[in-house]
């Protein structure tokens, strides 16, 4: 039994570890998609995407109630979050200079 607990403590940090590099890398991916040209648009359509999928209604437009205005509000707000704590990340990164090769996960 003792055996197992470790073997699972290590698997969680390896699971851990690897969804931080992913985090990482998708810090690296939405930063460089959004200096390219159409980057503000490509980063709207794909939030605008993101909302539709987890909530299954479209983004409000200025005709949609004040509700549905608010929700959207509040899921932009969570994203937002997210996001800001990844790139965070990002840039502990690239303040301890640690180089991780991303291509073999493309």
């Amino acid at each position: 039994m003792y055996k197992a607990c470790q073997t699972h403590s290590g698997n969680s940090f390896v699971h851990l570890l690897f969804a931080q590099l992913n985090a990482v890398k998708f810090a690296c991916n939405w930063k460089l998609k959004g200096q390219q040209p159409g980057g503000k648009v490509y980063k709207t359509n794909f939030s605008h995407s993101i909302y539709q999928a987890r909530t299954g209604h479209a983004p409000p437009n200025h005709d949609d109630s004040q509700d549905a205005k608010a929700h959207f509000r509040a899921f932009q707000t969570c994203q937002k979050k997210i996001i800001t704590s990844r790139n965070y990340l990002l840039d502990l990164y690239d303040k301890v200079h640690i180089y991780v090769h991303f291509a073999a996960w493309d």
